[in-house]
């Protein structure tokens, strides 16, 4: 029959660190008691000696603090070094999650550009942007006042501009409240927006004498890319 000696596993025998415990070594308390126990009985024997007694006993006394205090302070350094140690690994943590924090809300970003984007090319926007074609090319052609007259009377050619506007209103509000990809948004957008909002600015305004807040994103937008 044979028998194993079970060792036991380091992880598990380990005394986690203890921030700010004095560990002083049994050696120095045994040492003080005995040499008070032994000073005590020189002195009560050797009465002619106790000067001697007292010296000898104040140097021992005095060998014996200073031994205290170097392993104090050999304590309260190792002490530092755990709670610098732990803080590092804290600020590494931090930053780690901060960095996958970052990615994940710049992911979620070009996400929402790209829809964006596919809103625009969805297949049932096409007949809006074929008619838009004629409008922005009869907008360009005509005066700002016949524009307007035409826009007030023709309900489809005002639907159509309408709906080009609110499409880009809805983009410009995804990018000033940073929900979106800005810089993603503005390569493919860019001359769109600018382009829009200069041709429409004349009805725009006329508009937003009776709702300021009319197309009021896109203006901002305009603005803030406009060379």
């Amino acid at each position: 029959m044979s028998s194993s000696i079970q060792v036991p596993d380091p992880a598990f025998s380990r005394t986690p660190p203890r921030y700010g415990v004095w560990n002083v070594p049994l050696t120095i308390g045994a040492i003080s008691i005995g040499s008070a126990i032994l000073f005590t009985v020189l002195f009560a024997l050797w009465k002619n000696q106790r000067d001697t007694i007292t010296f000898a006993a104040a140097a021992v006394v005095a060998a014996a603090t200073v031994a205290s205090g170097y392993y104090a302070s050999a304590t309260v350094r190792q002490t530092a070094a755990l709670q610098s140690e732990t803080a590092q690994k804290t600020y590494e943590t931090a930053n780690r999650d901060l960095a996958r924090e970052t990615m994940a809300g710049n992911s979620a970003r070009i996400a929402g550009s790209l829809r964006i984007m596919e809103r625009w090319n969805d297949p049932n926007f096409y007949p809006i942007l074929k008619s838009w074609r004629v409008e922005r090319k009869n907008i360009r052609d005509d005066s700002p006042a016949v524009t307007r007259a035409r826009l007030a009377s023709d309900v489809d050619s005002r639907a159509v501009v309408q709906a080009v506007l609110n499409r880009l209103e809805e983009m410009a509000l995804a990018v000033l409240y940073g929900v979106v990809d800005e810089k993603v948004l503005r390569e493919y957008s860019e001359t769109n927006v600018l382009d829009t909002f200069s041709i429409c600015s004349d009805w725009i305004k006329h508009k937003q004498q009776d709702n300021p807040g009319a197309w009021i994103q896109l203006e901002k937008l305009y603005h803030r890319w406009r060379p």
